[in-house]
């Protein structure tokens, strides 16, 4: 794991902490979240089948610092640009392809081209 990230996690299990003094969930549960936050290999629905409203109002949600999260929503719009411009530049071909396909069809129907 890389230091920044490291020191990043070390801080919010610090900021937990504090937090989970004035949280109301039992310490069983408190135990269960901070297991959860720090490894969300397992879907949560498959944890849990009975999972209602409170669940989610009392978990505990990392959030990254403004400039990372600046970051990735730059990456993001940077990559959904670059996807546009290519359905862009496939449509223009299948607009090209579908008028060559009407003029082909035009030129043997009139005659002025043969099939051999």
């Amino acid at each position: 794991m890389p230091e920044k990230a490291s020191k990043r996690l070390r801080k919010n299990e610090k900021q937990w902490k504090n937090e989970d003094k004035n949280d109301k969930l039992n310490s069983k549960t408190r135990k269960k979240n901070k297991k959860l936050t720090k490894n969300q290999t397992v879907p949560i629905l498959q944890r849990s089948p009975h999972i209602d409203g409170d669940f989610f109002r009392n978990q505990i949600i990392p959030i990254p610092p403004l400039p990372e999260q600046q970051a990735i929503a730059d990456y993001l719009d940077k990559k959904t640009s670059e996807v546009d411009s290519l359905i862009s530049l496939k449509q223009q071909k299948i607009t090209q392809l579908k008028e060559y396909k009407k003029s082909l069809i035009y030129e043997y129907v009139t005659g002025k081209r043969n099939i051999h």
